[in-house]
């Protein structure tokens, strides 16, 4: 009877001693991870409007390298000289780099011996697009592509991209209207500025 009680103990030791090594290996820390996103700061506009966006990145574990070519939609046309890093964003990093060149790929990109590790939301540059006077009514995605996040090993952070999303509306119409009664009498003539 104490062999059983005892064999019994033993067992209860090594499967609790088994789940005590196992536990903290099934709660690993999450995958690391980089989301871009792009804001508006307007979400519909009208021919002949601008619109400012900005570039942001939040991102968790550590991160060496940054880098994305901005898309914008025909429709829409840069600003030149409107792209510029956020003040301090380098510093921020702690990198060696952060770079926006305009010509001729619209790329964005940065990289630091140090790794970064905050996983604060982080601004990143601003830029302006203006709608184009012949912008069909539609809604209309500004975007990054080629995305790289990297940690100090080069492994691959998993980027993604939320877009900024405008919807053009249709431009307002100009000018007068001329309408005759049905007789063919005398005519009248509306202002149509401004009413869409």
């Amino acid at each position: 009877m104490n062999k059983r009680i005892t064999s019994l103990l033993l067992c209860f030791v090594m499967v609790f001693s088994m789940l005590a090594t196992a536990v903290p290996a099934l709660a690993a820390p999450p995958a690391s991870s980089c989301t871009y996103s792009i804001e508006a700061d307007k979400t519909s506009a009208n021919p002949g409007d601008t619109i400012n966006f900005t570039i942001y990145m939040q991102q968790t574990g550590k991160m060496n390298t940054l880098e994305g070519t901005l898309v914008i939609p025909d429709g829409l046309t840069f600003v030149t000289g409107s792209g510029k890093l956020e003040d301090g964003i380098k510093t921020t990093l702690g990198w060696d780099s952060v770079e926006w060149t305009p010509v001729p790929n619209m790329i964005l990109n940065g990289f630091g011996s140090e790794s970064f590790t905050g996983t604060d939301k982080l601004a990143v540059m601003k830029f302006q697009c203006t709608v184009d006077n012949d912008a069909t009514a539609k809604d209309y995605e500004v975007t990054l592509i080629d995305l790289v996040a990297d940690d100090e090993n080069y492994d691959t952070k998993n980027p993604t991209c939320i877009p900024a999303t405008v919807t053009v509306t249709a431009a307002p119409a100009t000018g007068y209207t001329v309408s005759f009664d049905a007789n063919g009498g005398t005519g009248t003539m509306t202002d149509v500025t401004g009413v869409s």
